[in-house]
């Protein structure tokens, strides 16, 4: 039996206070968040293989535990922060995770370079993104909260949609060479120079960490006379209607491909491979690229994403649930194995 010691997000499992180590943990039945529903699956796997799992809030600024396990697995983190074996993250949508042996987002280890998804079946990936976006709009969920779904009448025609970012957003600070305020200024220039309406939407959580940026985007507003716009409407409801999404690395981009949606990015990410790759010189070229978005381009994006939910990450949606945690069995057991520490498991348990 090995040691694990896990710096997870979970607050859910009973944890000895003097020890760290793991008393017990929820059934999945109590389990309402989608991380946890993750976690508890993950963790619950590791017990019944015989691990000892030493658990730490990553609220906490302690590592109790840490130095005396044989292997660390931590959330939202990376190999760049942590001196880590594997790495876990919620991805781009609800209820999908990426686990890695060096980080999440554009630093997995395999998208450093394009993954091999041309030679999925294009109408199976159609119909699985179609399927997606239907669910999107009917619950009009997001990764974060979202306002409720209505009817928008003064939306403006044949805009691109600009979602914002938090300064804080670790993708920002790691993979992004620009700051929210240069995109603002660099996009609204851009946008009034050539006559090309634009709609902002501020992070969720925007209200509470950026009223510099909510500011910079209120003076263009007003200073583009109605070009350049403001709603803080549901994500869905603004990139489905838009001619393009503009932005830096957030994962509304992904979400935007599943709408079937073209997108340009400013930074680096997992999804840049099934998008325009922008920057402050060659914006006429991506607005070319957004306008002019064939089939056979859409097509593709949908492929990206039906490897990404398929192969590269886990979805843990009901109908995906149990191929994903076969997926996931097979792949800790690969890692242990390659690490000479065999797992005992023969099945990746869980209820509900």
């Amino acid at each position: 039996m090995s040691k694990i010691f896990i710096r997870n997000r979970s607050k859910k499992a009973k944890v000895d206070s003097n020890s760290g180590k793991v008393i017990d943990l929820p059934e999945a039945e109590c389990v309402s968040d989608d991380l946890d529903h993750f976690e508890f699956i993950f963790n619950d796997f590791l017990m019944k293989g015989g691990h000892e799992l030493i658990l730490q809030a990553s609220n906490k600024n302690k590592d109790k535990g840490k130095d005396e396990a044989d292997f660390k697995i931590y959330w939202h983190e990376t190999k760049k922060e942590v001196d880590g074996d594997l790495f876990y993250i919620g991805g781009h949508c609800r209820n999908l995770f990426t686990v890695d042996e060096v980080g999440w987002g554009a630093s997995h280890s395999k998208m450093q370079e394009c993954p091999d998804f041309e030679d999925s079946n294009t109408n199976e990936a159609s119909i699985f993104c179609a399927s997606l976006a239907s669910e999107l709009i009917l619950t009009g969920k997001s990764k974060h909260p979202q306002p409720k779904l209505r009817d928008i009448t003064d939306l403006p025609n044949d805009y691109l949609f600009v979602p914002l970012q938090t300064e804080g957003d670790y993708v920002l600070k790691q993979h992004s060479p620009i700051s929210i305020m240069e995109f603002i200024r660099t996009v609204s220039e851009w946008a009034m120079a050539r006559n090309q309406s634009l709609v902002f939407k501020h992070h969720p959580s925007g209200k509470f960490l950026l009223p510099d940026s909510m500011e910079l985007v209120k003076n263009y507003v007003q200073k583009s006379k109605g070009l350049i716009r403001e709603f803080d409407e549901n994500v869905h409801t603004l990139l489905s209607r838009s001619k393009g999404t503009l932005l830096i690395n957030s994962g509304v981009g992904f979400e935007s491909l599943i709408h079937g949606i073209p997108v340009a990015t400013f930074g680096d990410c997992d999804y840049k491979w099934a998008t325009f790759q922008t920057n402050s010189e060659n914006l006429d070229q991506a607005r070319e690229y957004l306008y002019n978005y064939t089939q056979s381009e859409k097509e593709s994006a949908w492929k990206f994403v039906h490897y990404y939910y398929t192969q590269h990450a886990y979805d843990f949606r009901t109908p995906h649930l149990e191929k994903s945690k076969l997926r996931l069995e097979n792949y800790l057991n690969t890692f242990f194995n390659k690490k000479l520490v065999p797992l005992n498991n023969e099945n990746l348990l869980v209820n509900g």
